[in-house]
């Protein structure tokens, strides 16, 4: 091994020097390039605390609306706030606000984040003098006729209306399934966030170095159920019409935006228990049809979550891990959303399954619960859940073999 590697960089030494004139210069330069990263970045005077998002999917309309506040902390004096948010994505200008929840100079995350979930009053607002949008960058930028105060804590408000996607596998997309009985279309919906597509669902500093806690509250009517990143809290029916509830999850672990995600179904589920979770809790859902399928796939996400927990040495983060099946007709890919995992069904069945969803398993420490800084570096993240997923899988098919051997073994 080392002979070949010695081998492979005389080889490519002698490549680069063998005509030093035809390189002069490169096609694309790396130092150009990365000068222009920071365009991309959202600027640092203003970051996020936490999210309290409600979000209300008419699935079988095929549009949402929603409503965010954003708390957040100013990092240094600015009188504007940028945010991430889709060109698709239409924000109700007139209901943005801005308002102070601390004291100048006094940002304290804990307390602003109580403020934010228990609706206090706010220290004052505000006054917005004007949005604008950069298209080419998806950034959404409130203007305010004053500068925010450097350490402080203010609590962004906005409301915000979306197209459920019906063709491609990003944001907030639809589907359906036939039902085997009467013949009638039974729709569903999800998200799917990673990378970038969070801000198609709603404003958000959509950067996974920029982390906040979510309490999520999601509107479905009441044939649906409602998965999210965390347990459900409550339900309660909504004031302005009894035939929808109110879905209130858990507050989440600090975590990027792309962990975020939900789904609306009146899918069939199992739940159960694995030999190393028994505080929470595992669930596998699917159209009533296909959910008898899933005996192997609830074997083995139990068994890839303890495999999971013990190479890392750290217990699974989350109360509760959900897989979800939906229909091969759908044109969305499999995402794994922190604590929600969402696969076609043609992935759950045969041997492929097995690496699949150890692969997503390992996701939720590599990926979810430790991010890297920007994505041009999450391929670190990939090699490592594959390697992890390919060991999870080596192991089971040794023991396997094991228990093989035993059964055929003479007494």
């Amino acid at each position: 091994m080392l002979k070949l590697l010695g081998a492979t960089l005389l080889l490519s030494a002698a490549l680069v020097t063998s005509n030093p004139t035809k390189i002069a210069r490169r096609s694309i330069d790396l130092k150009d390039a990365l000068s222009h990263m920071n365009d991309f970045y959202l600027p640092r005077a203003v970051i996020p605390n936490s999210y309290r998002l409600k979000l209300i999917p008419n699935v079988d309309e095929g549009q949402f609306k929603g409503h965010v506040w954003i708390n957040v902390t100013c990092m240094e004096a600015t009188d504007t706030i940028v945010l991430h948010a889709h060109e698709d994505l239409n924000i109700s200008q007139s209901t943005i606000s801005v308002k102070q929840i601390s004291a100048d100079g006094e940002a304290r995350v804990s307390e602003a984040v109580m403020k934010i979930k228990n609706t206090s009053p706010s220290i004052r607002e505000l006054s917005v003098s004007g949005t604008k949008k950069d298209i080419a960058k998806q950034w959404y930028i409130i203007m305010l006729a004053e500068s925010l105060k450097k350490n402080t804590m203010y609590e962004v408000q906005l409301n915000f209306l979306g197209q459920l996607n019906d063709e491609r596998n990003e944001g907030f997309f639809r589907g359906y399934y036939v039902d085997s009985k009467t013949q009638q279309k039974k729709w569903y919906a999800g998200t799917q966030m990673r990378s970038t597509n969070a801000r198609r669902v709603f404003p958000c500093f959509d950067e996974p170095a920029l982390k906040a806690t979510f309490d999520i509250s999601v509107g479905a009517k009441r044939k649906y159920h409602v998965w999210s990143n965390m347990p459900i809290k409550d339900t309660e029916e909504m004031p302005e019409d009894t035939a929808w509830l109110w879905h209130h999850f858990q507050t989440t672990p600090v975590m990027s935006t792309f962990s975020a995600g939900v789904f609306v179904s009146d899918f069939h589920y199992a739940t159960f228990t694995g030999d190393s979770f028994q505080e929470g809790y595992l669930r596998v859902s699917a159209r009533p049809e296909f959910l008898g399928q899933l005996e192997a796939a609830e074997k083995v996400l139990s068994e890839s979550l303890t495999f999971m927990q013990n190479i890392l040495d750290v217990p699974y983060p989350l109360m509760k891990l959900d897989l979800v099946a939906i229909p091969d007709n759908q044109t969305c890919f499999p995402d794994d959303l922190w604590g929600l995992l969402i696969y076609k069904e043609s992935d759950l069945t045969g041997e492929g399954s097995l690496w699949y969803i150890a692969r997503d398993v390992a996701a939720q420490w590599i990926g979810h619960l430790t991010t890297t800084y920007w994505w041009s570096d999450s391929l670190i993240n990939v090699a490592i859940t594959e390697y992890l997923a390919q060991q999870f899988v080596k192991q089971l098919k040794k023991t396997k073999e094991t228990r093989d051997m035993s059964s055929t073994s003479r007494p």
